[in-house]
């Protein structure tokens, strides 16, 4: 049921709605979870229809949702080479619920870290698993009777136990974070193995660079460049470079005002250089993911301009994939109904913060009402001193290290946006941490070391690709794999850390 909640707020008239499962009108008080202006409410009437239906339908046929361990990660087999196993889950977990879980269906009983259910142990007479302390005793991993297999098999219970127990854990992003050492299942997941891809022409996983710097200005990968470089700045080179090292796609940022085809003033040569970036791309077999940038809140909510964009995106060869403005019902709609008057499947891509959970959860349930669109997560990228390059090559290195581990814990949240949005194309990740998106392009940059080495950074062997030679200085393309943000399939999210 779809609650709304029209209010006012200066001469603002915005209605606010909540999904609930409850025909009775829920709590006021509570957040909702996305929020459009009643001007575009005339407009989107027919698309809240289509997202009751279809809402209705994936919850006839998606699973419960469920946290295991992901074997893929850690087998019994591999148990013995990590290091304190029990303190990867006993640390985030025993905590969570104030530290209690309870058994689904429950059994009369509360339990906790410090006791755990007595039917745990009765599948191996020959120990007593009464705690977490005694699991990892018993185990053969600290010379005790319980073999590898029983003990990931003990914690897979306790990692479900204490999932199942959490409330809210469909809307949490991370109720099923554990380091990158388990999976989230919902029934909306696919199996990259045989996962078949929503972008024409592509095989499986999509692997993608941000061709940073064309159209939209990007100091930082155009040598500190006021505008943007144009339809030159990547050459064929380049392109088939991207192509041996595996990419598959570029995403292309474009600004949105391009398709503004209502102005007397607008040029109308500005789509042919975004045809000749994309014609590029095709010769290197690379399809392109279009990125609508939009140069104000009020650009972005303009239908008119997003119908546009989708309709040339959608009848342009070569175009894969349209990223949309906002994550916002209105966008989706209008992009849909233009994009299908060529390709009724043409994939859209809903934006969202990653680390913004309330945005994230819009964007899910904004590309959930549509079974060709898909969550674009963006990891966003800062300038503070944790993201910039160091004073030396050293500290750059341990910042990839961290950052590897900080990037398991992404694994969750690229899972969680799938299984929120039903779709079993499930997320993709279009921007990320990169040590060379740095602002030293700046004028007024502060001063942390990290520009005073850039000829140092440009001779490295850690920083060239291994497929370059090393006597070559790189130029701006021949360290794009360090420097391009990167869009990948939903269930490798590991692989856009360089």
């Amino acid at each position: 049921v779809i609650h709304l909640r029209p209010f006012g707020k200066s001469s603002a008239r915005v209605a606010c709605f909540v999904i609930s499962k409850q025909a009775k009108p829920v709590d006021q008080a509570a957040p909702s979870p996305y929020c459009i202006s009643m001007a575009k409410v005339t407009g989107i009437t027919a698309f809240l229809t289509a997202l009751v239906a279809q809402r209705i339908s994936a919850a006839s046929v998606t699973k419960k949702w469920g946290c295991a361990i992901d074997q893929s990660v850690l087998n019994a087999k591999d148990l013995s080479k990590v290091p304190d196993v029990g303190f990867s889950f006993f640390a985030p977990l025993c905590g969570r619920n104030r530290g209690a879980f309870v058994l689904s269906p429950p059994d009369g009983h509360t339990y906790a870290c410090t006791a755990f259910p007595a039917a745990w142990s009765e599948s191996y007479p020959h120990v007593t698993v009464a705690d977490s302390n005694s699991l990892m005793k018993n185990s053969e991993l600290q010379g005790g009777n319980l073999t590898a297999a029983e003990t990931l098999e003990v914690l897979d219970k306790f990692v479900s136990a204490v999932y199942t127990s959490s409330a809210g854990r469909e809307s949490d992003p991370g109720a099923c974070d554990t380091a990158g050492l388990t999976k989230l299942s919902c029934g909306a997941e696919t199996d990259l193995a045989t996962a078949s891809s929503p972008f024409e022409g592509i095989a499986g996983p999509l692997r993608s660079a941000t061709l940073a710097g064309v159209f939209v200005k990007a100091p930082w990968a155009t040598g500190g460049a006021a505008e943007p470089k144009g339809e030159g700045w990547y050459t064929p080179q380049d392109f088939a470079e991207m192509a041996v090292a595996g990419l598959n796609a570029v995403q292309l940022p474009v600004p949105l005002g391009f398709f503004d085809t209502s102005s007397s003033t607008q040029d109308a040569s500005l789509l042919p250089p975004v045809e000749a970036v994309v014609g590029s791309a095709a010769t290197a077999q690379l399809g392109v993911v279009l990125e609508l940038v939009p140069a104000t809140n009020e650009e972005a909510d303009d239908a008119a301009l997003v119908s546009a964009a989708a309709s040339w995106a959608a009848a342009t060869p070569g175009v894969i994939g349209l990223v949309l403005p906002e994550p916002t019902l209105s966008a989706l709609g209008a992009a849909r109904q233009a994009a299908s008057n060529s390709n009724p499947q043409f994939p859209l891509l809903v934006p969202s913060a990653a680390s913004d959970s309330f945005q994230l959860q819009a964007a899910a349930m904004v590309a959930g009402t549509d079974p060709w669109a898909f969550v674009a997560l963006d990891f966003a990228h800062n300038k503070a001193a944790g993201d910039v390059a160091s004073d030396s090559s050293v500290d750059d290195r341990l910042k990839m290290f961290y950052h590897e581990s900080l990037g398991c814990g992404f694994k969750a949240t690229v899972e969680w946006a799938g299984c929120a949005s039903r779709s079993a194309g499930g997320a993709y990740v279009s921007g990320g941490f990169d040590l060379s998106v740095d602002d030293c392009a700046d004028p007024g940059h502060p001063d942390y070391g990290q520009c005073d080495r850039l000829d140092e950074q440009t001779g490295s062997n850690w920083r060239v690709h291994p497929q370059q030679p090393q006597q070559r200085v790189p130029s701006h393309s021949s360290i794009y794999i360090f420097f391009l943000k990167a869009l990948f399939f939903f269930q490798n999210p590991m692989a856009y850390i360089f």
